[in-house]
């Protein structure tokens, strides 16, 4: 065969790799600055907010306490209320009507970080607020099991995570990149 032929017959045979990979950059990544402001209440619960969020560095982000149940994060809507999103996509969740003053803020982190995160499969990615798989600090939902933070040091039109499913509290296997459709900060 012709050194040109199989030149030819390489990027003829790599010609859809590159098409999906373009195909899946471009659709991009969108990066929301989550407001509980517009949060549509599932509920209201009565409750109160002891401490600075574990799971978003925001200086907004409060951890909560409604019912013997942990919501982490809230976000402060008003002096009286904070806002616990349940279903990102919906933007809903949990209104805590406070019984308690809230906190003093946090001093915000330097560094943006996700609370959340939709990946190309769909499934949703928070947070942990405990224990952790190491350099893993995203459990999400279906098959993708724990993720790693994106790089959100800087602004880029699509970001992308390395997922794995745990094998222990220190390892994993079956570790892929997976493109974030959406990130909630």
């Amino acid at each position: 065969m012709r050194p040109y032929a199989l030149v030819l017959s390489l990027a003829v045979a790599c010609a859809p790799c590159a098409t999906q990979a373009a195909s899946t950059a471009a659709a991009g990544t969108t990066v929301v600055k989550y407001s509980a402001n517009a949060m549509t209440a599932k509920r209201v619960v009565k409750g109160n907010c002891w401490t600075s969020s574990i799971a978003s560095p925001r200086a907004d982000a409060y951890r909560c306490m409604a019912n013997d149940e942990i919501y982490d994060p809230c976000f402060k809507i008003d002096p009286s209320s904070a806002g616990c999103p349940s279903d990102l996509a919906a933007n809903a969740g949990i209104v805590i009507d406070l019984t308690k003053p809230l906190p003093p803020p946090q001093s915000p982190s330097p560094n943006r970080e996700a609370f959340a995160m939709v990946l190309q499969s769909g499934a949703t990615c928070n947070r942990a607020t405990g224990t952790v798989v190491a350099d893993y600090p995203y459990y999400c939902s279906g098959e993708r099991g724990v993720c790693q933070a994106p790089d959100l040091s800087k602004t880029q039109p699509a970001y992308f995570v390395k997922c794995a499913t745990p094998k222990d509290a220190m390892h994993v296997i079956n570790v892929t990149s997976t493109l974030v459709k959406t990130i909630y900060e």
